[in-house]
């Protein structure tokens, strides 16, 4: 799903029908503010029409305390910024960018854990000068125990099994995301227009069908 905020096209927010109808475990929502700085081989920001956000987790691991027990949740958070520049506003720059992304659950030691999910809520964003971008990010963690579903997914959804963490290999290609001029990109960004095509949905559920899983339960568990 996506929306327009700040006059920003963000896309990569989880549908409300894909959300979970149920509590089956724990539900945790939580936020984090950060700043996205413009490397200095990129050229300055002018614009910003577009981010797309995508969280994937890589590693899992579970730490007893007297209580229960944590897990910790570690990954990346993709973003791709599409944007004109200082100077010439005659095309459009795409810039992708790995952050790091990390969260923790507290659990009693009684739960068998299965799954947790994690959606993004909401994002917001705002250029704070030509090299920082103001960022904003709701998230939904959902806490399944075994024998319980959530039903529903959708591609904005990162699963990770207790046993198994499936890393995707798809990273969205610049060719046909977006078009080329300023021109055409304000045309379809007012139009409501500027999103991922159909192709490129269909190339994402079919890498993540076919992506390898990592058992991390000797190194991690």
């Amino acid at each position: 799903m996506e929306i327009v905020r700040n006059f920003i096209n963000v896309a990569g927010l989880a549908d409300e029908n894909s959300l979970p109808a149920n509590i089956n475990g724990q539900i945790i929502e939580y936020s984090e503010n950060d700043t996205i700085f413009i490397p200095n081989t990129q050229p300055e920001v002018k614009n910003i029409f577009q981010i797309m956000i995508k969280v994937e987790i890589n590693n899992s691991r579970r730490i007893k305390t007297p209580t229960g027990y944590t897990v910790v949740l570690d990954g990346i958070k993709k973003l791709k910024i599409v944007y004109t520049q200082n100077g010439d506003s005659s095309k459009a720059n795409f810039l992708d960018m790995n952050l790091p992304y990390n969260c923790y659950v507290e659990l009693p030691q009684h739960i068998k854990l299965d799954s947790i999910n994690i959606y993004v809520l909401d994002a917001y964003f705002d250029m704070l000068d030509s090299r920082k971008i103001y960022s904003h990010i709701l998230y939904l963690v959902n806490v399944m125990a075994q024998g319980e579903s959530t039903g529903m997914m959708d591609s904005t959804q990162s699963t990770v099994n207790i046993s198994n963490v499936t890393m995707p290999k798809h990273m969205l290609e610049q060719r046909n995301l977006l078009p080329a001029t300023t021109e055409q990109i304000e045309e379809n960004y007012f139009d409501g227009l500027l999103t991922y095509n159909d192709t490129n949905e269909r190339q994402i559920e079919k890498d993540d069908a076919n992506a390898s899983p990592i058992d991390l339960d000797a190194e991690y568990l």
